[in-house]
């Protein structure tokens, strides 16, 4: 996906695989999860629900993006300014990128020509060309950049902004912000629609998600969730939304249609990030506080495992054919 520099090639070529020899032909079922608070990856094993590998990884690893075209998994970490490759295929770290300037949310464009940088500490979007990561701009925008949307066309992201309370939106085409709204404090997560005509805006610093009408440029509505509504999961499911509440330890289910909150569920332990496996029948969740993957049963919101991993575990990526 990227051309890689000396350096990085040569760390992809002697990179220990990140699960054993025996496991590599089926890493299709394998879950990978950030341990932002000890640096390192957990690797887990998604049919016996267990972890079977912990690796270190460049300091404070958070977030990750899949390329567009599902063969290589592409983790940032924010403090130290590096992106670690892996092939989705069999596990192996091929490349690690050094002095990439604070990957903390990051996001390929649906058409694979940019990739959408949000860095947190240094206050900016920047975008760049996907194929050689030759940077096309960087645009300040105090203060903490957190997370980011990018609609299906690939011509437009929305990003939000924490501790401005602000979601702006970035035409990619002509690389300059072409929105800015206020939504609530410390906006975190963000994700849109099926139909791409509204941005739900996770609301951390409260207790409800901001959506956004795009053909308008307006809010169109709150909808109350719980404390600290923090994240969506990145892939998600066109008929049900998914948020995590980390303050009040909850998950909300709202309807996709009309954002009407159908139940509360109970989940231990600060829940952050999460994914909605491919038949849609779990959501596995990191547990910032519990240092947990906890797996929940979307049909009871039953709590089927919990898996140990590493410490303030954040970022999780469940494989979309698993």
């Amino acid at each position: 996906m990227f051309a890689p520099t000396r350096r990085s090639l040569i760390a992809g070529l002697t990179a220990a695989p990140l699960i054993t020899t025996a496991h590599a032909q089926s890493f299709g079922r394998f879950a990978v999860v950030m341990n932002s608070g000890d640096d390192s990856l957990s690797i887990l094993d998604i049919d016996r629900y267990v972890e079977v590998e912990r690796r270190p990884a460049p300091r404070e690893p958070h977030h990750w993006a899949l390329s567009p075209d599902r063969t290589e998994l592409v983790i940032g970490s924010s403090a130290a300014n590096a992106l670690t490759v892996l092939s989705t295929a069999t596990g192996r770290e091929v490349r690690r990128i050094d002095r990439f300037s604070n990957p903390y949310h990051l996001l390929f464009s649906p058409d694979g020509r940019f990739l959408v940088v949000a860095e947190l500490r240094l206050d900016a979007v920047s975008i760049y060309r996907a194929a050689d990561l030759t940077l096309l701009r960087r645009i300040r925008v105090p203060r903490q950049c957190s997370h980011i949307v990018i609609t299906p066309d690939s011509r437009t992201a929305y990003v939000t902004v924490q501790l401005t309370g602000k979601v702006v939106e970035v035409d990619l085409e002509a690389l300059e912000i072409t929105w800015t709204v206020d939504v609530g404090p410390e906006p975190a997560g963000i994700v849109l629609s099926a139909d791409s005509t509204t941005v739900a805006v996770a609301v951390m610093g409260a207790d409800y998600i901001t959506l956004l009408n795009r053909a308008e440029r307006r809010i169109a509505g709150r909808v109350r969730t719980g404390r600290g509504a923090h994240a969506f999961p990145q892939l998600f499911d066109a008929d049900t939304l998914f948020i995590s509440n980390r303050v009040e330890n909850t998950i909300s289910q709202l309807d996709a249609q009309t954002k009407a909150v159908r139940r509360t569920i109970p989940i231990p332990g600060g829940p952050d990030c999460f994914a909605l496996s491919p038949d849609k029948s779990e959501l596995w969740i990191t547990g910032r506080v519990n240092h947990q993957v906890m797996v929940m049963d979307v049909a009871t919101g039953a709590l089927k495992h919990r898996i140990r991993v590493g410490r303030s575990p954040h970022g999780i990526y469940l494989p979309p054919f698993a």
